[in-house]
């Protein structure tokens, strides 16, 4: 069984690793089947990022026309899939990171439901389904955050490990714990939101504002729902030079096609209903969130917030701030 469990841990590995190599990204370390990826924007720190810790008001945030100029020289150069480098911007490389997670889901998905899936001796195995019923399928959530980290090597010379530690870590780390509470495969920060291209974002939904365990300033919850599962994914597309091309959310239907199968009042009734609920008029936010439960009724985030919503009979209290706390890390 041990051995089973090995390599049960190393498929989903081979699968993890691969998609995030293919959109310049590097697999860092796992702890059991927790893994760290990152995506390497620059050395130093990159200008106009947004650090949790800053006041939105202040003078550190810069003007829209400071912000390009600050970047304009900043790239890195990747090859990919590709066998000739190309020089990658600041925001093609999170476009990339979020497409990466979404070939992830799509190959995940394929490993659990294809009849020769990879995933189907482990979900057919007889002392799976007596522990977690016949239909068990292999699930990962995904918590997706930007921000500096200190790169470096760890340990003593009995053991050496090279990794990143920063509170940016920890925040990607609880992102993906709290996918279970929001029954969600993956959460983006609102800081790795605000580094997508215009294109990715408008794909990306906005379900919560919350504050976690060791910080006190609220963050936006964002999560990309998908409807459908193409067989041809997202896989990267290379020229006849060699070069893998860039990733192009906004022109690129794969994005739009893995959300067919959702329907489209469901997401603007959805952001109607979060708006209320951040608002304070909670009646209005159970009369849109009620509307989505009925468009889309396995969907995490409406039966979240209408659970806690419900929980205080839909009355906000005089003091809502516009946000939540995570009770839970």
């Amino acid at each position: 069984m041990e051995e089973n469990i090995i390599t049960y841990i190393n498929t989903i590995a081979d699968i993890i690793h691969t998609d995030t190599n293919a959109y310049y990204g590097a697999a860092n370390k796992n702890i059991g089947s927790a893994f760290l990826l990152a995506w390497k924007i620059c050395d130093g720190a990159l200008p106009g990022l947004r650090d949790p810790r800053d006041d939105p008001n202040s003078e550190l945030v810069l003007s829209q026309d400071a912000h390009k100029r600050a970047r304009a020289s900043i790239q890195v150069m990747q090859t990919g899939c590709g066998h000739v480098a190309r020089a990658i911007n600041p925001q093609e490389l999170v476009d990339s990171a979020l497409t990466a997670i979404l070939q992830m889901r799509i190959h995940l998905h394929h490993a659990n439901t294809s009849p020769n899936g990879v995933f189907r001796p482990f979900c057919d195995d007889p002392r799976v389904q007596a522990t977690f019923g016949p239909n068990f399928q292999v699930h990962m959530g995904f918590g997706m955050h930007v921000g500096w980290a200190i790169e470096g090597a760890i340990g003593s010379k009995y053991k050496i490990d090279a990794s990143y530690l920063s509170p940016n870590v920890n925040m990607a780390a609880r992102l993906e714990a709290a996918t279970g509470q929001f029954d969600v495969p993956m959460l983006l920060s609102e800081w790795f939101v605000g580094e997508l291209s215009p294109g990715a974002r408008a794909l990306c939904r906005k379900i919560d504002r919350v504050t976690v365990k060791g910080s006190a300033i609220p963050m936006d919850l964002w999560t990309y729902d998908m409807g459908t599962y193409p067989v041809s994914g997202l896989l990267p597309l290379v020229n006849a030079e060699g070069q893998q091309e860039p990733v192009n959310v906004e022109e690129d239907a794969r994005f739009k096609e893995i959300q067919e199968g959702i329907d489209p009042l469901f997401f603007t009734t959805f952001q109607d209903g979060v708006r209320a609920y951040l608002d304070g008029d909670w009646m209005d936010a159970k009369r849109h969130l009620t509307r989505c439960h009925e468009l889309h009724a396995t969907d995490g985030p409406t039966q979240l917030l209408l659970r806690f919503l419900g929980a205080r009979d839909f009355e906000a209290p005089e003091s809502w701030p516009g946000y939540r706390e995570l009770t839970e890390k």
